[in-house]
């Protein structure tokens, strides 16, 4: 047995999104651009959380229009 055995997989980070891990620029970057993002987001009828939003925008390097496109290979629109 060795020292890693007791964890699961969920203590572990995968390399992706953890809000937690941005540093402070970063973090505040990401609700610099948020706001923008979740409205454009909603204007093309995207329904999404905030979660995978600021995952998309992370991926992105916060490039709103990166994000788009990530958001648009992921998902559906829900039109009304």
């Amino acid at each position: 047995m060795d020292e890693y055995d007791s964890y699961s997989d969920n203590d572990v980070h995968n390399g992706g999104f953890h809000e937690d891990d941005l540093s402070d620029d970063e973090y505040d970057l990401l609700y610099d651009v948020l706001p923008t993002f979740k409205k454009l987001a909603l204007d093309k009828q995207y329904s999404v959380s905030d979660d995978l939003l600021k995952e998309y925008l992370w991926e992105a390097h916060y490039d709103i229009d990166e994000a788009l496109l990530i958001l648009s290979e992921n998902h559906k629109r829900t039109y009304k």
